[in-house]
């Protein structure tokens, strides 16, 4: 059974990439029925962003991501910010 777990790729911080251990954390506000756009979208860029939903009625989210990655995620929040509001 170990030797199956061997062939595995390792996950974010296993393989000495961590990217996703030190997050940094933005609390949102958008519109209730965009949270699934806005992860869609998160999820088309790999290892940008963690989504997740503080209150679904009122529409609040966080958004935790990698320092490094702040510019892009904030570029890409900004176009498309008009969608999600």
């Amino acid at each position: 059974m170990r030797a199956a777990m061997a062939d595995r790729p390792a996950l974010p911080g296993q393989n000495g990439n961590n990217k996703m251990q030190n997050l940094q954390k933005l609390c949102l506000r958008i519109s209730p029925n965009k949270f699934h756009l806005l992860k869609f979208i998160l999820e088309g860029y790999d290892n940008m962003a963690i989504i997740s939903s503080l209150d679904s009625k009122k529409g609040l989210i966080i958004v935790r991501y990698p320092e490094e990655l702040s510019r892009d995620l904030f570029n890409l929040l900004a176009s498309v910010a008009t969608k999600i509001s």
